[in-house]
């Protein structure tokens, strides 16, 4: 306890072969590598350390390694603030990881920590990375003010549980989801980033369910480029972009969904755009409840779609299936397809207190079955 460990050529503390020490309130900093290593099945308990400007990684958990790491303040680092890999685990909790030139943690190859309750903040890369195979549960903890994404999980048997966390003020993406990842996004609050809240591409398929997604500066959640996801029971609104957006062969189902009081449409689906839309209430916003084009093809059943400009709107080149919806309220058109677009219109109920309840521009347009 108390010591000062610095400038030195390998790793400032290194755990292995099950031991179990106890390091409390030292200093550990300015290391030409790692500040500290936990490998070969060391355990331990680091507590209350000042771990900083060291040009490894700060701290560094793998080859079975599984300490308590608790109430640190892990900064100023070259590298990662912190690694787990290699089929290391952990107890990460409660600490305050900042200001590194890469991310702020990094989970990958097989580990599995739980982290809990830290502050990861104001990194260079993102404030979590989660990739090539990392698993784990991270949970309460508070991701802001990275200059990348707060939270980006990638790789193909990459599947972590994500759960109960903020991800906010973001100068990026809220959460990224990519190349064949999974992963359960689970009752996170995202907001404030400034660009979506979340995104799903490149065949990246995970759930996304119960999360609160607001006040962001672009689309609530981006699914693109082979994306997947079950997205059920959000709570997406007040964004500036449109609550749902579906382009370049994503394909998601979104169902049971509030998503409403956006300044664009609620879902916005475009460029071959597919998705099944389901059983979701959708309203306030400044445009369309559902707004489909350029390619764009869902299935949009089930809905209630109230007081917005328009309820569905089908434009030139796009196409769908708009069956079972009640759409209903104060809007300018219930339903609409314009010259060029093509629909299946069938079991609706719309209502509208004032304007059109369904409107098919032309002279020409594609096939329309109602």
């Amino acid at each position: 306890m108390g010591n000062d460990i610095h400038d030195n050529a390998t790793a400032g503390v290194v755990v292995m072969s099950d031991a179990t020490p106890l390091f409390a309130t030292n200093r550990i900093h300015h290391g030409t590598t790692a500040g500290v290593v936990v490998c070969d099945g060391g355990l331990g308990t680091f507590e209350q350390n000042d771990i900083f400007e060291n040009y490894g990684v700060g701290l560094e958990i793998k080859s079975r390694g599984n300490p308590l790491v608790k109430g640190n303040t892990i900064r100023s680092g070259s590298q990662d603030g912190l690694v787990v890999c290699d089929n290391g685990g952990g107890e990460i909790i409660e600490n305050d990881i900042h200001s590194h030139t890469k991310s702020g943690m990094r989970v990958e190859t097989g580990a599995t920590p739980h982290v809990i309750s830290n502050q990861i903040h104001d990194c260079r890369l993102y404030g979590l990375q989660i990739c090539n195979g990392g698993l784990g549960t991270f949970e309460d903890n508070a991701i802001f003010h990275n200059a990348r994404s707060g939270l980006c999980i990638e790789g193909e048997a990459t599947n972590p549980t994500v759960q109960e966390n903020k991800l906010f003020e973001g100068n990026d993406m809220g959460v990224l989801l990519k190349d064949q990842a999974r992963g359960t996004l689970l009752r996170n609050e995202i907001f404030a980033n400034a660009k979506s809240g979340i995104k799903v591409m490149t065949e990246a398929n995970t759930e996304i369910r119960e999360n609160k997604i607001y006040s962001g500066q672009s689309s609530g959640i981006v699914v693109c480029e082979s994306g997947r996801s079950l997205i059920k029971l959000n709570d997406i609104y007040g964004n500036d972009g449109a609550g749902i957006q579906i382009r370049s062969d994503g394909d998601p189902e979104v169902k049971s969904n509030w998503i409403h009081d956006g300044l664009q449409a609620g879902i916005y689906v475009c460029e071959q755009g597919r998705g099944m839309i389901d059983n979701n209430d959708i309203y306030g916003h400044a445009w369309a409840g559902v707004t489909i084009e350029t390619g764009g093809n869902p299935v949009v059943c089930s809905n209630r779609i109230r007081d917005e400009q328009f309820g569905v709107i089908v434009h030139a080149d796009a196409s769908g299936e708009i069956a079972g919806n009640e759409v209903y309220g104060d809007m300018q058109v219930g339903i609409e397809v314009r010259e060029g677009g093509s629909a299946l219109i069938r079991g609706n109920n719309v209502k509208t207190s004032s304007g059109v309840p369904i409107l098919v521009m032309g002279p020409e347009h594609k096939p329309l079955t109602m």
